[in-house]
């Protein structure tokens, strides 16, 4: 009986270190787990300079409220989009990290033509891939990576390519709208008109509505910096609550719609459809009398 119990005992620990074997070759086996290319926290940046050789700096700042906004060259709102993908960039796991020694000038980093300082991380852009596989090689504390790109084409353009789609920010509050040829302004809660109206076009509630509803969300197709030259057909002031009043320029109609704002140094490229829908009101319904004798 005593034998048995030995056997089993020594069986026993047998299985225990086979286990343990197994466990310890399959914990090797998994690969280390990949670490984000940088160690910032994207929720937590609060400042991303770009710079280029040949242009001015671009600099993207967050306020108090997580808002980012452009606050050189231009000083606007910022394209939140962009800096989504910036951010991104700096924390993704799609690279690799190349073995030294590196020769930096060879592959365009030792003289970034663009460069990030985020919260005063620097990285350097450097040239792409000979592999053709969308990657890129990039600088950072002396190493060199190639990482999968995703945002060096809009790096190397204007800053206007970083400003809100979104000329009248988010959320406004209309108080007063002039616009060529109807000037609207808020009293209360009903809209007065300040200028004689068209008999031919709906002024009712609904509306006028309709108009202040689809400047509220107003959303351009792109952005671009304010071409000085370019004719002026009619100037267009949207009035904010706490805000201020923005004058816009009315620059074209067709066959593409531009709105300026020469004070921020942009225009917005608008879809055409919209050119009805925002500078004037509806039409009025036609009410066709019913014949009864055909009834």
């Amino acid at each position: 009986m005593q034998k048995r119990v030995l056997l089993n005992l020594a069986l026993l620990v047998m299985v225990l270190g086979l286990g343990a074997i197994a466990l310890f070759k399959w914990k090797s086996d998994v690969p280390p787990e990949i670490q984000p290319l940088t160690t910032l926290d994207k929720n937590q940046v609060q400042q991303i300079v770009i710079s280029r050789i040949d242009d001015n700096d671009i600099v993207l700042q967050k306020d108090r409220q997580d808002q980012w906004s452009i606050s050189e060259p231009l000083q606007l709102a910022a394209n939140q989009f962009r800096i989504d993908s910036i951010l991104q960039f700096l924390t993704t796991k799609h690279y690799q990290q190349l073995e030294s020694p590196v020769d930096f000038a060879q592959l365009g980093l030792s003289q970034p033509a663009v460069s990030l300082t985020v919260d005063g991380t620097w990285l350097g852009l450097g040239i792409k891939s000979p592999f053709n596989d969308g990657r890129r090689y990039v600088a950072m504390n002396n190493q060199a990576y190639l990482v999968v790109d995703t945002i060096s084409y809009f790096l190397i353009g204007d800053a206007a390519l970083f400003a809100s789609l979104f000329p009248l920010g988010s959320q406004p509050i209309i108080t007063d709208i002039k616009l060529p040829n109807l000037s609207l302004q808020l009293q209360g809660h009903r809209w007065e008109f300040l200028t004689p109206t068209d008999p031919s076009l709906d002024n009712s509630a609904d509306a006028i509505q309709g108009l202040i509803k689809a400047w509220q969300n107003l959303q351009a197709l792109s952005v671009r910096r304010y071409q000085t030259q370019a004719p002026q057909l009619a100037q267009i002031d949207v009035t904010l609550k706490n805000t201020g009043t923005l004058q816009f320029v009315l620059l074209a109609t067709e066959p593409e719609f531009i709105l300026a704002l020469p004070e921020k140094n942009v225009q917005y490229q608008i879809a055409s459809e919209q050119v009805d829908t925002l500078l004037s009101l509806p039409e009025k319904p036609i009410n066709r009398a019913i014949d009864t004798n055909t009834l």
